[in-house]
């Protein structure tokens, strides 16, 4: 199954063909566009050199919107701090954009008890979530502010309350004043940032896709929709 339009009607998912690259789902509101196209920036645009690097991630971010996810509850798994190269090779597997710098990052992981939830592997623990952050910024009043930088899940199961156990755990270790993060346009969805509120509304920007599927800032054959600034006060 090798092109978009095979992999869609293998979905079993009622949609439109709207046009030769417009798919649109009517039950869930959602228009995706492929190959996506600068100039015209309608629903979701995925990418060719994303289709063809990053395939599982792409079909992911899709399923999910669609409700098409296996899903586990978050409220069973464990946080527990990680090193570098625990969340490197975690967001490089399933995050479109792949790992980046940073500071503190914690890990959600389902153990082996709830393993039988979602596959039955003789593994003592599955790691499920990431979330990254920067390192404090200081300010007079002896309060900190954070850069919540990657924040993603498994990309073959949807894990509900993700997010919000993350983030909680992280509020009660560090006590942040404020925490501030960018979200793409592209893939943005307010469910998953509930406690956030809209700062301000970025441009959109010049970018190109590496030879693995990566955006880079050293291109301009693409352009993304502008990202949004998201504020956490405490």
């Amino acid at each position: 199954m090798n092109t978009f339009t095979e992999w869609i009607q293998s979905l079993g998912v009622e949609f439109e063909k709207m046009r030769e690259d417009l798919w649109y789902f009517p039950n869930k509101n959602l228009l995706l566009q492929f190959p996506g196209n600068k100039e015209e920036k309608k629903g979701i645009r995925i990418w060719e050199k994303q289709w063809r690097f990053q395939k599982d991630i792409v079909q992911s971010r899709i399923k999910l919107r669609l409700g098409l996810l296996p899903t586990l509850p978050g409220r069973v798994c464990k946080i527990r701090r990680i090193d570098k190269h625990t969340a490197d090779h975690f967001l490089d597997l399933h995050h479109l954009q792949g790992t980046t710098t940073s500071k503190l990052k914690f890990g959600l992981y389902l153990p082996k008890t709830y393993l039988r939830l979602w596959r039955g592997e003789e593994v003592d623990e599955v790691l499920v979530g990431v979330m990254t952050f920067s390192g404090a910024r200081n300010f007079r009043d002896g309060s900190k502010s954070y850069e919540l930088i990657r924040f993603c899940t498994h990309k073959d199961v949807q894990v509900i309350g993700a997010f919000t156990k993350l983030f909680a755990y992280f509020r009660r270790e560090k006590e942040p004043g404020s925490v501030m993060t960018y979200v793409d346009l592209e893939w943005w969805n307010q469910k998953v940032y509930p406690q956030f509120e809209i700062d301000s509304q970025l441009d959109p920007i010049p970018f190109g896709i590496s030879d693995d599927g990566r955006w880079n800032g050293n291109g301009k054959d693409y352009e993304n929709k502008g990202s949004l600034k998201l504020i956490w006060k405490s």
